[in-house]
């Protein structure tokens, strides 16, 4: 599937959740917004970052995900899902508590995506250790 924007949110009961978005066009940006506290972490990612994390992204295959999921909860939590290209949706999805298969995957990602919003080394992402530029190690398999 084709896309240059993905935005993900999710929500728990009252608190109006967090909202990740990745946009592969134009300069390539991470914005992570809180829920609660409103707090706003941006990021501008460098190429060879973007080109991992659209790797790691495709291993999700979110053509497959589908986008008839049960209403979340009566807690309200939840999560949404939407990808863009030429800023125009070409997915939307939202759950609750039945999660698409490769759900473990993309919440590897957010995970790093998380770490990169809070200014963690981009090399990390590529495999390197921080000040260490001769050797490598993987962070995600």
């Amino acid at each position: 599937m084709t896309f240059d924007k993905l935005v993900y949110h999710e929500s728990a009961g009252p608190d109006p959740g967090s909202v990740l978005t990745v946009d592969f066009g134009g300069i390539g940006e991470l914005t992570l917004r809180s829920g609660l506290c409103g707090e706003v972490n941006w990021r501008r990612l460098t190429r060879p970052v973007l080109d991992v994390l659209r790797l790691k992204l495709d291993a999700c295959e979110f053509e497959a995900w589908r986008d008839d999921n049960p209403a979340p909860e009566t807690n309200g939590a939840g999560w949404g899902l939407e990808l863009f290209s030429g800023g125009k949706p070409v997915k939307q999805l939202n759950g609750g508590s039945v999660l698409p298969e490769q759900w473990d995957v993309f919440q590897s990602i957010l995970e790093l995506c998380g770490a990169l919003a809070e200014d963690r080394r981009q090399d990390l992402l590529l495999g390197k250790k921080p000040f260490d530029k001769q050797k490598t190690r993987t962070i995600l398999t």
